[in-house]
């Protein structure tokens, strides 16, 4: 293995600095096709290359390392990362172009194959088709590309075996998107190309096939993603599959564990990267994340790739969050695909990452929290915190009428209170406020925004 330094750099600036990007480069000009966070300390990351080629960082981005699946080469895109809940050390990798899956017990650097094809022929598990079940992490689904069989461990991925096959499904389809309902763990839904949507009632043992989500088979289910507030809540993102269909797409979601599904916002977007979290308080809607992604020569009239969006009121409002700063990949692509959205921590930080295939790039708390025009004239702003949650505000030359504005990192506004700036001072006290990390962004009469975190 070796190390490769951070080339890009994590800057909490003023509101005119947010106005030029919101991404930054954190592995730069080198694609990146799958991300796993650990869920016990957030600043470790595996983000998958091409060649069985990943890096790991365990500083939150600061600096990575440069590992291999067994030996690097080949063509394949490692777009299938998962570290175990519970065992840390305990990491997966699969993808396209990959035989079956591989397994390390020393958080990556060693690895051994523990399911390929007995026959010889090739097994593939796309997108993230290696999962945990939510309430005993020690069993594990596995969905195969295709033919679309899943397989279960119940010994943290060391052995596997195959639980049961997709019903139905004919030679052209290709199974990527399986998930267990965390709130009911008997309902498993698995899903791909021609875009129809499998129900399991028990487990995984057998499946009953529900209608397509998009009403067109020129379309694939790409990911799931529960609500993290509402029980029987899913959210499933859906990319166009042959580029011959034009008009169908977008995010879809289900209120009854996936038995019935409404596209919600997106329409004729090719997408596949999805995230949700929680809001920054308990009773605020969750924030969801959208990426675009589409075949290489999909018609023009397509859209999908370069496309990135987010919503911090459960989907009922979007904001385009596109100022990616693309550049050329190693292999001299610039292609734009959006594949997979992460919270890390970097720098005792929560941050949101990007994967795509012109490289990874962190958000910086400034990028979608943006309240001045980038004509504004940006003036510093200070930020002090008493014992007692007293916010004190210190802006240069301010005075008159203001409002400060509070803001989780992924940019769902918390609060706004209204204060008087007094000689480039002003104080506020958010009553209720949690603990946590927030944005502090401060606007007044002469319209500007200057953005500092405040640790409270």
């Amino acid at each position: 293995m070796r190390t490769i330094a951070l080339l890009a750099f994590y800057v909490f600036a003023t509101a005119a600095a947010a106005a030029q990007t919101s991404w930054m480069p954190i592995i730069p000009n080198r694609a990146v096709y799958g991300l796993a966070v650990n869920p016990q300390n957030p600043r470790t990351v595996f983000a998958g290359n091409m060649a069985r080629t990943l890096f790991r960082t365990t500083d939150g981005g600061s600096t990575w390392e440069e590992l291999s699946v067994q030996s690097s080469g080949g063509s394949s895109l490692m777009s299938c990362l998962l570290i175990h809940p519970v065992d840390t050390n305990v990491v997966f990798a699969a993808g396209i172009g990959f035989d079956g899956i591989d397994r390390s017990t020393d958080e990556g650097v060693t690895w051994q194959n523990v399911l390929r094809d007995p026959s010889g022929f090739r097994m593939e598990f796309v997108g993230e088709s290696i999962i945990t079940h939510p309430a005993e992490p020690d069993t594990m689904y596995a969905l195969r590309n295709a033919p679309g069989i899943v397989y279960r461990s119940t010994d943290r991925g060391e052995t596997w075996d195959s639980l049961s096959a997709v019903p139905t499904a004919v030679g052209t389809d290709r199974f990527r998107a399986i998930t267990v309902a965390p709130d009911s763990t008997n309902i498993v839904l698995v899903a791909g190309r021609v875009a129809f949507m499998y129900r399991s009632t028990d487990g995984g043992r057998t499946f009953v096939r529900g209608p397509r989500l998009t009403g067109h088979p020129d379309s694939e289910v790409s990911l799931f993603r529960w609500s993290p507030t509402t029980p029987g809540t899913v959210y499933a993102t859906v990319q166009y599959s042959l580029a011959q269909n034009v008009t169908n797409g977008g995010l879809m979601k289900s209120t009854d564990w996936g038995v019935t599904w409404t596209r919600i916002a997106h329409t004729d977007v090719s997408l596949y990267a999805l995230e949700v979290f929680r809001g920054a308080i308990p009773t605020d809607p969750e924030v969801i994340f959208v990426g675009g992604n589409q075949p290489p020569l999909s018609p023009a009239q397509i859209m999908g790739d370069s496309l990135a969006f987010r919503s911090t009121d459960g989907g009922g409002t979007w904001q385009a969050i596109n100022d990616v700063p693309w550049t050329e990949n190693e292999v001299m692509e610039t292609n734009t695909n959006v594949w997979a959205f992460r919270k890390i921590q970097h720098q005792g930080v929560d941050a949101i990452m990007l994967a795509s295939e012109a490289g990874a790039f962190l958000s910086s708390p400034l990028a979608s929290v943006r309240h001045a025009t980038s004509e504004d004239n940006a003036s510093p702003l200070r930020v002090r915190m008493a014992a007692d949650g007293l916010i004190t505000l210190l802006l240069e030359g301010g005075d008159g009428a203001a409002t400060v504005d509070l803001l989780a990192v992924d940019g769902g506004l918390v609060g706004s209170f209204p204060v008087t700036l007094h000689q480039g001072i002003a104080r506020v006290h958010p009553h209720g406020l949690a603990s946590g990390v927030y944005i502090v962004a401060l606007r007044h009469a002469a319209g500007t925004a200057s953005t500092r975190i405040l640790r409270y």
